[in-house]
């Protein structure tokens, strides 16, 4: 591993999720990507998630674990936004599983083309997720403008969901726009996407699905 290499946040919002979490976190702790923190955000669970959550931060020194009551996703996201102390961060659902190659695929993603965010594909089908698939992925780097501009066009499928994207603090801490949406309970990731993509310059993206949302 490369000592230039940026630290990278991955924060997880958990609620009532005992029976997924470990497969999420387990697939984030075998990450190809080195410099990784993990911040699981127990949002009041009373499944049994946060004592989970508390097992897997004794276990491993990557993962720090935070109790709050529940706020819903958004409260939980900004919560470990506010903890973090990555150059990027990433957000995964608890439920959902990520490639092992996720993150390093998306960091490589807006060092090569020199983005403020990098977004990828997903899968709904977990046996084909599972499998993976070999061949060339399709990349396109985009000015901010032209993303906003094919807003529900196109690119739709990378646009309004915070999880499928790596993104630069500068463009979450601009404008104050995760504090603005932290009681936001409902279709959060809708009325923020937009904002964050107005925050930066470039967006990169990549056809290859490394996100396996449940």
């Amino acid at each position: 591993m490369k000592a230039d290499k940026p630290l990278i946040t991955v924060v997880v919002p958990v609620y009532q999720t005992s029976q997924f979490l470990s497969e999420c976190v387990e697939s984030l702790l075998c990450q190809t990507y080195g410099r990784l923190e993990i911040i699981l955000v127990d949002d009041g669970s009373t499944d049994g998630s946060g004592i989970l959550c508390d097992r897997y931060g004794e276990a491993d020194s990557r993962i720090r674990v935070i109790h709050q009551k529940n706020n819903g996703p958004m409260a939980a996201r900004k919560a470990g936004f506010d903890h973090g102390n990555g150059a990027y961060f990433a957000f995964v659902d608890s439920d959902d599983i990520v490639s092992p190659f996720y993150i390093e695929k998306l960091h490589d993603l807006t060092a090569k083309y020199q983005a403020d965010i990098g977004a990828c594909a997903f899968e709904r089908n977990k046996a084909e997720f599972r499998a993976g698939k070999n061949g060339q992925w399709k990349e396109k780097c985009l000015e901010a403008g032209q993303m906003l501009q094919n807003w529900h066009g196109r690119y739709k499928k990378f646009e309004t969901v915070m999880w499928n994207k790596l993104y630069h603090k500068r463009v979450l801490e601009k404008d104050g726009l995760m504090a603005e949406f932290s009681e936001c309970r409902k279709y959060e990731d809708v009325l923020l996407s937009h904002l964050i993509v107005q925050n930066a310059e470039k967006v990169a993206l990549t056809g290859q699905p490394l996100y396996y949302y449940r």
